[in-house]
């Protein structure tokens, strides 16, 4: 198994674990929403689904995106990628390995989507416990932000050059 794969797994396990490490250790309220500024702006009570729902969403959506990564091959017309014509041009066995970067590089992507969510709900566990300041779900929304740019710097450097490669070789051999 891929070290990514290992990573993903052990955040998934780590989310779960605190999510039920910390369930009986819930106030009678707990909160379920933040406003921009960081504060919570809805509260529920500490029920399965206001505590679960958020590491039962996050294992899905990796899921999802596991399921995608393994079916991409199949139907490599769903990629959405700059020259996404000259990937589709090239032959089966060229595309295969810029297939295989692309697959990765979404695997690499759930890396902080897990982080993010296991990051709102301990944010969620430290306000229910002693209310919030907001600077966890303010410095969140800050990760959040800088994530973006940061996995368009890892398609740039990862898949990027694979498909260039692809490319000039099929150029080179027609």
């Amino acid at each position: 198994m891929k070290t990514v794969h290992w990573i993903n797994l052990l955040l998934l396990a780590g989310v779960i674990a605190v999510a039920a490490l910390t369930w009986r250790m819930l106030p009678d309220r707990i909160p379920v929403h933040f406003g921009i500024d960081g504060q919570p702006t809805r509260w529920s009570g500490p029920s399965v689904l206001a505590w679960f729902g958020l590491p039962i969403i996050t294992v899905l959506l990796v899921a999802f995106i596991y399921w995608m990564a393994g079916r991409l091959p199949e139907r490599p017309h769903l990629v959405n990628m700059p020259r996404k014509d000259s990937f589709l041009a090239l032959p089966p066995s060229r595309r295969a390995p810029v297939m295989e970067r692309i697959q990765e590089f979404m695997y690499w992507a759930t890396v902080p989507t897990i982080a993010v969510m296991g990051a709102v709900q301990w944010s969620m566990y430290r306000s229910a416990l002693a209310g919030s300041t907001g600077i966890e779900i303010l410095l969140i929304l800050g990760v959040c932000w800088l994530i973006g740019p940061g996995l368009m710097i890892l398609w740039s450097r990862h898949v990027t050059p694979e498909l260039d490669r692809q490319i000039r070789e099929n150029q080179t051999a027609g």
